[in-house]
């Protein structure tokens, strides 16, 4: 179950930003870009910015795990994947 990802998705909806803060900083393995199929597949950042919640982007945006989420593996020599690839 992704209760740590469906509190986030909901604090991101509802411009929380206490909640975004400290589930970014005290779950290390959140899942950033976890996928709400409930309500077609929108993550954290896509109803932060549906809503305009500029300070919850901008949290979201900065962290690390979103990258890493989005682009698991950099294509460069030697080759690195997961949260240690460099950009």
């Amino acid at each position: 179950m992704a209760l740590a990802e469906k509190r986030l998705f909901a604090a991101a909806e509802d411009n929380d930003v206490a909640t975004v803060t400290d589930l970014l900083t005290t779950r290390p393995g959140i899942r950033i870009n976890w996928k709400n199929k409930a309500l077609g597949g929108p993550t954290a950042l896509h109803v932060a910015a549906q809503n305009g919640h500029a300070a919850i982007m901008r949290l979201l945006l900065a962290h690390p795990r979103l990258l890493d989420a989005a682009l698991p593996c950099v294509h460069v020599w030697p080759r690195r994947c997961g949260p240690t690839a460099a950009v």
